[in-house]
Parts: structure tokens; C-alpha cells; sequence
């Protein structure tokens, strides 16, 4: 089963413990492993029914340890308890509220609200911790508070939320009523520029972090957006 190996690992999180939940997206399954890497369990498989995934991207993890998972062609969230068992799910294919085009990312706030990067309908949608749609924000375009292509999300401790907006090449804040804040980034190769920016995550201190697939590194931010270069490269 090779267990601990995996296929084009897209999704990674910690719980309150220290296990480490790894979302493989192409062996279509999560493994869970201790704080030290060694192997606890897995679950997942290909299909469309609870527990198995047609595509996996996304993994987030709340305050009780449930763990999220983003189902791209499926166009669904699942939620599972520590152990790998099923909860619950939502969503389905469209623009609707909770519904979906193709989407990939997820974070949850400090009270365990669920976010949803919803790249193909240009947007974020919140969620309570069972799937009940609260509320969305965002649109196509290129100015504030739009998007073009929202692929990923993270939530910093006051759950202020930042956003990759893929092909306007740029990381946009918002504050959590999904208001616009600031912006940082444009088209290139130099410092505070992308070319392919993806994940996106701040830490207790407030710096933030933007992967750039193209470029094979990473940039690193302080709190007030002024590039500090991280020298992070492939």
C-alpha cells in the first residue's frame, strides 16, 4: 500500500496534537502520520461515494481536529473525524451558493468557519462547520476585491483572509467580513512579483508566505507587505 510514499502530495496540515495529515492527490487518499513522520493510518480511495474522492486538493483542519477535504471534479467538501471517518459532505457543480466550479483550497477561521476558494466562479464562499452557507464575496476582474482565478486562501489569527488571485498575480487581503484591505504583487520575476502564485499562509507573527510554482521559490512578507526575500529555492 505504500504507506508513507506519495504521488503528488497537493494538501497538508497539523492537528492539535502534532499529526501530520498529508492529502495525495493523485493516490486519491489522506495519511496521517505522528509529529516525528512516522505512519498512523490512511483513508480514501477513487469514486464518488462518502470517503472517496475524485480528485483531492485541498486539507483543513478545525479546532476539534475534523478534517476538510476539497474534491475539485467532484465538487464537494467532505468532513472526517480524526480516524479518517466520514461526517459529512456539501456541495455540487455550478454557481449557486454552495455550489462549485472547479475549486481547490480551504482554511477555517478561529471558530471554525470553513472558507472555500472557488477559483472558477471567481470567489470565496464561508461555510459553518456542518456546510450551512453564511455568505460569499468576490467577482471576475481585475480591480479590488476581484478575482481572476481564486486558487488558494489562509486565514491569519484575527481572521483576516488572504487570497491568491492567480492570473492578476497578486495576493489580496480581506478583513472577515470578506471587505477588501490591501494588495500585494504584480506580473514578474523580481521581488513582491509572481508568475504562478499559489499557496499562501501567515504565521502567529503575521508574516505571510507566497509559493511560486514557476519561479521554484518562496517570498516571504512581513506584516505590512514589505518583501523580505526568503531564500527558498529548488
Amino acid at each position: 500500500f505504500n504507506f508513507g510514499k506519495f504521488s503528488t502530495p497537493a494538501g497538508v496540515a497539523v492537528d492539535s496534537s502534532g499529526n501530520i495529515y498529508v492529502a495525495d492527490s493523485v493516490m486519491l487518499r489522506i495519511q496521517k502520520f505522528d509529529s516525528s513522520g512516522a505512519y498512523i493510518t490512511q483513508w480514501g480511495s477513487a469514486g464518488s461515494a462518502d470517503g472517496e474522492f475524485q480528485s483531492l486538493h485541498g486539507l483543513a483542519i478545525d479546532s476539534n481536529d475534523y478534517i476538510y477535504t476539497t474534491d475539485a471534479t467532484g465538487r464537494r467538501v467532505q468532513k472526517f473525524d480524526s480516524n479518517g471517518g466520514f461526517i459529512t459532505k456539501w456541495g455540487s457543480n455550478g454557481s449557486g451558493n454552495g455550489q462549485f466550479g472547479a475549486f481547490y483550497d480551504i482554511a477555517i477561521d478561529s471558530t471554525d468557519n470553513v472558507y472555500i476558494a472557488d477559483a472558477y466562479n471567481y470567489r470565496i464562499q464561508k461555510f459553518d462547520s456542518f456546510g450551512t452557507y453564511i455568505s460569499q464575496f468576490g467577482t471576475q476582474g481585475s480591480s479590488d476585491g476581484q478575482f481572476d482565478r481564486a486558487f488558494y486562501v489562509s486565514i491569519d489569527s484575527s481572521d483576516n483572509i488572504y487570497v491568491t488571485d492567480y492570473f492578476n498575480y497578486r495576493i489580496q487581503i480581506f478583513n472577515p467580513s470578506g471587505v477588501f484591505v490591501d494588495k500585494f504583487g504584480s506580473n514578474g520575476t523580481g521581488n513582491s512579483q509572481f508568475l504562478a502564485p499559489r499557496k499562501v499562509a501567515v504565521n502567529s507573527n503575521g508574516d505571510i508566505y507566497v509559493v511560486d510554482s514557476t519561479l521554484n521559490y518562496i517570498q516571504k512578507f512581513d506584516s505590512t507587505q514589505i518583501c523580505a526575500w526568503l531564500a527558498i529555492r529548488s
